[in-house]
């Protein structure tokens, strides 16, 4: 966060920052293979060939969007692609590890996390504009952010607060899991204050409880996703298609 405030880094620039932090924070802190920030059980990374073949499938369309906009986009918009890109394999190595185990919490985060997350989007979208009627290119552009922010979890934001940082508060089996899943939460709240503009105390006292009542109420349900399935594709497919629906009703 103070990164992001000395240095005024844009959304995507402060996204990245992440990266390396959370790369020191798991082999230096945690002491534990990258691999088990996409599958909580993992030693290793191995994939298989099926795993593979989903992420090099699902590295397309990032690596697509990469080289039509290398010569124009900034250096922070072409590195999230980069990251996307590399995301996609972590993907294909959690998804085809999902099991029965998997669907049931992804179905439990989807009807908590996903509903709240929604309820709230829509809610915001009709105050805004009196309608929640939107061009059918704004429901496929969602479609395509959505099938970008899958894979680009594996990496930035979902991996951070799920992966790392809710697998080193708690562990499977320890008593009173509610106020670690919490803390996680308010956080990851917290974490987005240098990226809104803030023009006095009044105003940032309330976006401060804003943003972190919001996300507690639906950071509690990805994190118990993710403490339930071991595998980062439950809160990371939740928490694409929320976004993504955020896209489609207030984009613009």
């Amino acid at each position: 966060m103070a990164i992001g405030w000395v240095f005024k880094l844009g959304g995507d620039a402060y996204l990245l920052v992440g990266v390396p932090l959370v790369v020191v924070f798991q082999l230096g802190v945690r002491r534990q293979p990258l691999s088990s920030l996409w599958l909580r059980e993992s030693t290793g990374f191995r994939p298989g060939w099926l795993g593979l073949l989903v992420g090099v499938v699902w590295a397309a369309l990032p690596c697509a969007k990469l080289m039509t906009q290398a010569r124009s986009a900034a250096w922070p918009v072409i590195l999230w692609y980069v990251a996307c890109a590399v995301g996609a394999l972590g993907a294909g190595f959690a998804l085809c590890h999902f099991n029965r185990a998997s669907v049931r919490s992804l179905c439990y985060c989807l009807m908590t996390a996903g509903f709240v997350g929604c309820v709230t989007v829509l809610t915001a979208a009709f105050m805004l504009h009196g309608s929640l009627a939107v061009p059918w290119r704004r429901v496929a552009s969602g479609a395509v952010d959505f099938a970008l922010y899958v894979p680009v979890c594996f990496v930035l934001e979902e991996v951070v607060f799920r992966g790392a940082l809710d697998s080193h508060v708690y562990h499977a089996g320890e008593s009173r899991p509610l106020p670690s899943a919490i803390y996680v939460s308010a956080l990851w709240g917290l974490w987005h204050l240098p990226l809104l503009s803030l023009t006095g105390v009044g105003q940032f006292i309330a976006l401060l409880l804003r943003v972190v009542a919001g996300h507690v109420v639906v950071g509690v349900f990805l994190g118990e996703g993710w403490r339930r399935s071991g595998n980062l594709g439950v809160p990371a497919i939740v928490h694409a298609f929320i976004d993504a629906v955020r896209n489609i009703f207030l984009a613009g």
